[in-house]
């Protein structure tokens, strides 16, 4: 099973989501939101431009009201 943990910035409007596959090993690399700090997750990281999902929501409804939509 798969969940999507945040999201990632890939191009001037568009973002991927992060997806949490199981099994992963933990590394010193943590992947953070570049908003409020948190960890999104333990390996895979250093994440640019990375946000979790609550984050991701409040970025979104920003963009919308200032006219930027997201693909």
């Amino acid at each position: 099973m798969t969940d999507v943990i945040g999201y990632r910035k890939t191009g001037k409007d568009t973002w991927d989501p992060i997806i949490d596959y199981r099994g992963g090993v933990a590394t010193a690399a943590l992947l953070c939101c570049g908003e409020c700090h948190i960890v999104i997750k333990s390996s895979g990281g250093p994440g640019h431009n990375c946000l979790c999902p609550s984050c991701y929501e409040t970025r979104k409804m920003l963009d919308f009201s200032n006219g930027i939509k997201h693909v």
